[in-house]
């Protein structure tokens, strides 16, 4: 299900939809007798309440399963330092002692030119 309109306020997001067990909730058996039913669980916000001009009319539009995944990120630390902090510290000056060692290696190669005069 989905809202046809936002009524005055942001886009509603569908957060959940799906097949809900009866046995899963308390509160959900007792409204359904433990029969199974389809949930679909709507987010909006209304940063200007004033402007609600309608109740939300819902339209099916698929029987499609859909459930909002939260990542939690988590920085990576080695002893307390971040690890990209780690890896610039050490590659950088890696990188440059490579460099160098390149540079002064095709010098050594590389036959000085001479002048004729």
């Amino acid at each position: 299900m989905e809202p046809r309109s936002p009524i005055g306020g942001d886009r509603p997001e569908v957060t959940f939809a799906g097949r809900i067990d009866g046995d899963e909730s308390f509160a959900l058996a007792g409204l359904t007798g433990g029969a199974p039913v389809r949930l679909t669980a709507l987010e909006q916000h209304f940063p200007h309440p004033e402007r609600i001009d309608d109740d939300h009319h819902l339209r099916a539009v698929a029987d499609t399963p859909y459930r909002e995944v939260e990542y939690t990120d988590r920085l990576l630390t080695v002893g307390g330092v971040p690890a990209w902090l780690l890896t610039v510290a050490v590659g950088t000056p890696l990188v440059a002692l490579l460099v160098v060692r390149v540079k002064r290696h095709r010098s050594r190669l590389t036959p000085g030119i001479r002048s004729t005069t």
